[in-house]
């Protein structure tokens, strides 16, 4: 304050003394005379001032301080989610197609196989003996057809002769058919590309098609099967996107779409069937692994959101806490609103905000109507 006055002292003075020799000495009487009062005028608006910045510091110090949202339109997106199981689009429980001692084993657990691999051979002498002694036959029998087609062409033997020949000629060709097939069905092949995963016979052991003996998976391709609330059946559709993710191995977050949407409720849990179709990249995603998907099923463009926290309940309603001018100050007032959805922390509010206002997001529990606050940035 005492650096103010010497500074427009020191101006005063050295106005005056650039002042023309001319002026008479009652001037400058006169002038000195005017611009003390003016310093005097002006240190008593310096201390005005000062005095109300204290008091501003000194109430703003006394208030209880709350921080405020403002509200404006956002973005809102609604997401739900619903539990299900990993199932492997490329399974397969494998049994044979034919009784038979299991004569060789090809394959070990785990071991990666190409479609159309031999995996198991069950013992086929008895059908390779039948099917050699009927190829012999068929030689035979393909030899006599011939001649008695030829004779016939000449109108030599008779139609019943040759018919007979050609018969016999088909029935045995059926016969080798047959016996290849039986043959084939002695081999177990790999259906498509995948993992052997469980044997579950071994070489010497009797086979059968009662009997399963061997689990067979391909990682790659992944379906994700969830039981949806008939609530929902409506919000949402297929190609709809969705976030599937895994209790067991946290880390992995995979985006994609619905799938397929069940046709047909379930009586016993009212829910429909949801799929999803998963890329398995690094195969550390296993078939029956419980998976959780998140689906969005509402959106709002211009929505009027506040934090979830600051919602509270009496037995009139849901309400919050503003912040509101008033004669240059802030006071609290007490807003009941009608609420929408909540996700992720945020809650929609349908009736009861307009566009500008403060609601109060910290110190909302401390505060009651009608009390003057204090914002802090």
């Amino acid at each position: 304050m005492k650096r103010i006055v010497f500074v427009i002292s020191v101006i005063a003075i050295s106005f005056l003394f650039s002042c023309s020799n001319n002026n008479t000495d009652e001037d400058v009487k006169g002038k000195i005379f005017d611009y003390k009062s003016q310093i005097s005028q002006i240190k008593s608006k310096i201390n005005d001032l000062e005095k109300q910045l204290k008091d501003e510091v000194d109430s703003s110090k006394s208030l209880l301080k709350v921080k405020t949202y403002t509200i404006k339109h956002e973005k809102f997106v609604h997401h739900f989610t619903a539990s299900g199981s990993v199932e492997a689009v490329k399974f397969a429980n494998i049994n044979p197609q034919a009784n038979g001692q299991i004569i060789k084993i090809y394959v070990t657990e785990g071991q990666r196989v190409k479609k159309g691999d031999l995996l198991i051979k069950l013992d086929s002498r008895i059908i390779e003996s039948n099917l050699q002694g009927v190829k012999s036959g068929f030689e035979l029998a393909k030899l006599t057809y011939d001649k008695q087609k030829v004779l016939w062409g000449k109108q030599i033997g008779t139609e019943i002769q040759y018919l007979q020949s050609k018969n016999r000629v088909e029935t045995i060709a059926a016969q080798i058919k047959t016996l290849e097939t039986q043959l084939d069905m002695s081999k177990i092949i790999a259906p498509f590309d995948g993992i052997v995963d469980v044997i579950f016979q071994k070489e010497g052991e009797l086979a059968s098609p009662a009997r399963q003996i061997i689990q067979f998976v391909n990682l790659s391709d992944l379906y994700v099967n969830c039981d949806v609330s008939e609530d929902y059946i409506s919000r949402i559709k297929k190609d709809d996107k969705a976030l599937v993710t895994f209790l067991a191995l946290p880390d992995i977050k995979i985006s994609t779409k619905i799938y397929k949407t069940g046709n047909v409720i379930n009586p016993e849990n009212r829910t429909f069937n949801v799929k999803f179709k998963i890329k398995n990249i690094e195969e550390q995603i296993k078939p029956n692994i419980v998976a959780v998907a998140s689906m969005s099923d509402y959106k709002n463009d211009k929505d009027i959101l506040v934090p979830s926290k600051v919602v509270q309940n009496d037995f009139d309603g849901m309400y919050l806490y503003v912040a509101a001018k008033e004669n240059g100050k802030f006071v609290v007032k007490k807003k009941y609103v009608t609420v929408g959805l909540s996700d992720n922390h945020k809650t929609e509010i349908k009736e009861g905000l307009i566009i500008g206002e403060q609601v109060i997001t910290e110190g909302y529990n401390n505060v009651r109507r009608g009390q003057e606050i204090f914002i802090s940035k």
